[in-house]
């Protein structure tokens, strides 16, 4: 059996070596967006070096907002590609890090996608909590710092038990939005999301969340 192995091991050294590989430009992209957009676009150019074909078995991200595209699969040695990159902003903001994962028949290979987003907004607080006797109602404060002035445009709660309002605080940057619980007596707990709708200067539509929780009374 040593003597098998030995022979083997010494058929796969002397066997030539056929490298085929895809060799990327740039493996990380940084994207800094100068104005607001519902998305942003690259592209990942690579190029086959190897001496061999090489296919690509799948392309997957770290997340549903990154969606990687190719013009085919399969690249012949010394054959150029690229692999175009769509990042959807939704309502995202600050840093992003993603990553892209191309899989193919000669290995793996792991891009990097880094979004500097702005900050667009902050809500404070993003949770109130109506608790038996302090069931008054509750103000968040939401301030815009970006694509300014903003206006809001709605205000949605996903539970009828609570109804919402906003008042301007500071015209096109800061609007307070006050929480009331419907009924005070119910006995079943209620929760919500606070949907707020806005729309910036450059027409650009953006959607923030905060939450509501409702406790009923002690028997």
């Amino acid at each position: 059996m040593t003597r098998f192995l030995a022979t083997a091991l010494l058929a796969l050294l002397l066997t030539p070596f056929v490298s085929a590989a895809l060799v990327f430009e740039k493996t990380s992209i940084t994207l800094e967006p100068d104005k607001p957009v519902e998305h942003l676009d690259t592209e990942y150019l690579f190029k086959n070096e190897g001496t061999t074909a090489v296919t690509v078995t799948d392309t997957t991200t770290s997340c549903g907002c990154t969606v990687p595209a190719l013009e085919k699969k399969t690249y012949a040695p010394g054959e150029k590609g690229v692999l175009k990159v769509r990042f959807d902003i939704g309502d995202r903001q600050g840093p992003q890090n993603r990553t892209i994962t191309l899989v193919t028949d000669a290995g793996t290979q792991v891009l990097t996608l880094i979004v500097n987003l702005p900050l667009r907004s902050i809500i404070v607080p993003r949770l109130h909590f109506f608790r038996a006797p302090d069931l008054a109602d509750k103000v968040s404060t939401v301030t815009y710092y970006h694509d300014l002035p903003v206006t809001i445009t709605a205000l949605t709660s996903s539970d009828p038990a609570f109804t919402v309002t906003s008042a301007v605080e500071k015209e096109g940057s800061v609007y307070k939005i006050t929480a009331h619980v419907v009924n005070p007596a119910a006995t079943t707990a209620g929760r919500a999301t606070v949907l707020v709708r806005s729309r910036g200067a450059s027409g650009t539509v953006s959607l923030d969340t905060f939450y509501l929780r409702y406790e009923p009374p002690s028997p």
